[in-house]
């Protein structure tokens, strides 16, 4: 992992912290990776974290929402073991959308409270391995929340349950994107 040093003042870099990456320092960051054999002949894919923009980032999102907030970090978006143990030393939780993400959570060291299961297609097995980790668990539909109920009948539970509601307030500027439009497969209406 290498983070950006490019030469800029502190109070440029405390404002910079949080746009976007430059071209600039791009071609730096490749630049040092290479000088330093860091990338190899048979790589075929190298993905660059600056540590220092991730945590402003992270602590951007504790600033604007209330402290009794779960604040999620979606795996999805860090998928590497590493990065999430990084993540997990800032004191927020994760967001995962697939069994497998959930087990990415765990191998980083995150305790079932800071862990979020949140996808609109969860198997039976999966919501009960959910339910026996402890985990935060996120409903999607009122037929998955029958499910839900019947696998704690069953004697699975020893996590929370959350049900995503869909306000349907618009589609905003990207239609196919959006996730709030009067038909969504993302919460219950």
């Amino acid at each position: 992992m290498l983070s950006s040093n490019i030469h800029i003042d502190d109070a440029a870099q405390e404002n910079d912290m949080l746009s976007r990456i430059t071209p600039e320092e791009a071609a730096y960051n490749f630049r040092k990776a290479l000088d330093n054999r860091l990338i190899k002949g048979e790589d075929t894919a190298i993905i660059f974290y600056d540590l220092l923009r991730l945590e402003g980032h992270i602590n951007n999102l504790i600033d604007v929402f209330p402290g009794n907030a779960l604040h999620a970090i979606a795996v999805k978006a860090n998928p590497l073991t590493s990065i999430l143990k990084y993540i997990n030393t800032l004191d927020v939780g994760l967001e995962t959308a697939s069994l497998p993400e959930l087990y990415l959570a765990e191998e980083a060291g995150f305790a079932p409270d800071m862990i979020v299961f949140d996808s609109p297609v969860k198997t039976n097995d999966e919501i009960r391995y959910a339910l026996n980790a402890g985990v935060h668990i996120n409903i999607d539909s009122l037929g998955e929340l029958q499910r839900v109920e019947r696998l704690i009948a069953g004697g699975a539970s020893h996590g929370t349950i959350g049900m995503r509601i869909n306000p349907q307030v618009g589609t905003g500027d990207i239609e196919i994107t959006s996730v709030a439009g009067t038909y969504s497969k993302f919460g219950v209406p």
